[in-house]
C-alpha cells in the first residue's frame, strides 16, 4: 500500500484484516457519538518491527500477536502487582502463510513437537519481526512497551537480579504410544551456591488451549547449585500416566515455577507439544476412469501397548464416496490393521480420497492421497 497518510518510508506491507472484531465508541463531535464495528489495521510491517506502535492503525494489538512478551505478576497484601516473571520468546514463532505455487515444495517435518507439511508452508516470521532474542528484536519491544504501554512504562527499566538461568527442553517428534522426560536446565551464573525450590507439571490441554487434566506434578526443594554448575532435573512421564487423560489432539502443556531462596528470583514457563499419531497410509491407483471400479488399501499398525476398542473407519471422497462410516473390529498392541475398500468415480478431475480411524483408546489417525479421474470411454 502506498499510505499517504504517514510520514515517508511506511508504506508497502501492511497487516490487516477486515473481519469485524470489537465494538468501540467512535466520537464524532461534541453532541454525536456512534457504536461503530471496528476491524484491524492496516498497520506498515515496517513500523512492527520496530515497535513503532503509536502509528496507525491498531499497532499495540498487532505488535502483541506476533511479538509480545509474557509478563507473571504476583498481587502484594496491600493491592500492588509485583512483576514475577518475563517470559521473552513465547508469542510470534513461525507466522506462517501458504507456500506460492511457483516455489519448491519441501517435505514433512515437525517443529517443536507440531507436525507440519512443508510443502504447503512458508515461514514468513522475519517479515514481521527481527529474530527472536536480537538486539533489533529487544530494542523493538521496549519501544513498543514505551509508546504503547500507560501503566508499564518502566516494566523493563526495574532492575533484574536474575543469576540462575531455567531452561525448560522443547520437546520433538515424541509419538503417541512412548514413554517421555521432562527435563528443566539449570544454570548458576554467580560466584555463589544458589538453593532453589519450585515444581514441574504436566498437563493435558484442549485444543482451545484450556487445560483438560492433570498428568503430573513433581514438586523440587532445596536443590543446591554450586557457583557456575549446570544441572538437569527430570520428570518421567510414561504412556499410563497420560493415555486416558488426552484430548483429540494430544496436546500437553508443560510449566515449571521456582524460586531461588537467596535472591528470591523467580522463573515460571510454559511450552506446548503434541504427540505424533500414527499415519493411516493409503495405496490407491494414480489414476481412475468414471464408472470404472477400482481399490485402495489402507493400513497403520496401533503405537499403543493396549488393544483398541469401539473402533470406527471413516471414508470420504468428493466426486468418488459419500461420506460412510464403517464399524471394526479391535485391533491388538502394536498389532497393523489392514483393509480394503471399492471406489467408483462419478465424476473426472483431480479427486481427494480421505480416511480417519477412530478408537477409544485414539482418536483422528487419517491419511488421504490424490488421485486423478479421467472421462470414461
Amino acid at each position: 500500500m502506498d499510505r499517504r497518510d504517514l510520514p515517508k518510508g511506511y508504506g508497502g506491507w501492511q497487516a490487516l484484516d477486515a473481519t469485524p472484531q470489537e465494538f468501540r465508541y467512535r466520537l464524532y463531535s461534541q453532541k454525536d457519538v456512534i457504536l461503530s464495528m471496528f476491524c484491524c489495521g492496516p498497520f506498515p510491517l515496517t513500523a512492527l518491527k520496530k515497535g513503532e506502535v503509536n502509528i496507525p492503525y491498531d499497532g499495540s494489538f498487532i505488535f502483541a500477536e506476533v511479538n509480545a512478551d509474557l509478563v507473571r505478576w504476583v498481587m502484594q497484601s496491600d493491592g500492588s502487582l509485583k512483576k514475577k516473571a518475563i517470559e521473552k520468546d513465547g508469542v510470534g514463532k513461525f507466522i506462517s502463510t501458504k507456500l506460492p505455487v511457483c516455489r519448491p515444495k519441501r517435505t514433512y517435518t515437525y517443529r517443536e513437537g507440531f507436525p507440519c507439511w512443508e510443502g504447503d508452508w512458508e515461514d514468513m516470521t522475519l517479515e514481521y519481526k527481527h529474530e527472536e532474542g536480537s538486539h533489533l528484536e529487544r530494542k523493538s519491544v521496549k519501544n513498543a512497551n514505551r509508546k504503547g504501554s500507560n501503566s508499564c512504562k518502566d516494566l523493563y527499566d526495574q532492575p533484574e537480579n536474575e543469576d540462575v538461568e531455567f531452561d525448560l527442553k522443547e520437546k520433538e517428534f515424541i509419538m503417541y504410544g512412548q514413554d517421555f522426560e521432562v527435563l528443566l536446565q539449570i544454570k548458576n551464573k554467580s560466584k555463589s551456591l544458589r538453593t532453589v525450590d519450585g515444581c514441574i507439571n504436566v498437563n493435558t490441554n484442549m485444543y482451545t488451549g484450556q487445560m483438560h487434566k492433570k498428568v503430573k506434578k513433581q514438586p523440587f526443594t532445596n536443590v543446591e547449585i554450586k557457583p557456575g554448575e549446570s544441572i538437569t532435573l527430570r520428570v518421567p512421564v510414561t504412556v499410563d500416566d497420560y493415555m486416558d487423560k488426552l484430548a483429540e489432539q494430544c496436546e500437553f502443556d508443560l510449566c515449571e515455577l521456582f524460586t531461588v531462596k537467596e535472591t528470591r528470583q523467580t522463573s515460571v514457563k510454559n511450552i506446548n507439544f503434541r504427540l505424533v499419531k500414527p499415519e493411516l497410509t493409503l495405496k490407491a491407483p494414480a489414476e481412475g476412469e468414471v464408472g470404472k471400479t477400482f481399490k485402495v488399501e489402507v493400513s497403520f499398525t496401533n503405537p499403543l501397548p493396549v488393544s483398541l476398542s469401539c473402533c470406527e473407519l471413516s471414508i470420504e471422497g468428493p466426486g468418488l464416496q459419500k461420506p460412510i462410516v464403517y464399524k471394526k473390529r479391535n485391533v491388538g498392541s502394536h498389532a497393523t490393521y489392514t483393509d480394503q475398500f471399492e471406489f467408483t468415480p462419478a465424476k473426472k478431475g483431480n479427486r481427494e480420497i480421505i480416511v480417519s480411524f477412530n478408537a477409544k483408546e485414539i482418536e483422528m489417525v487419517e491419511g488421504s492421497c490424490e488421485m486423478l479421474v479421467k472421462p470414461g470411454q
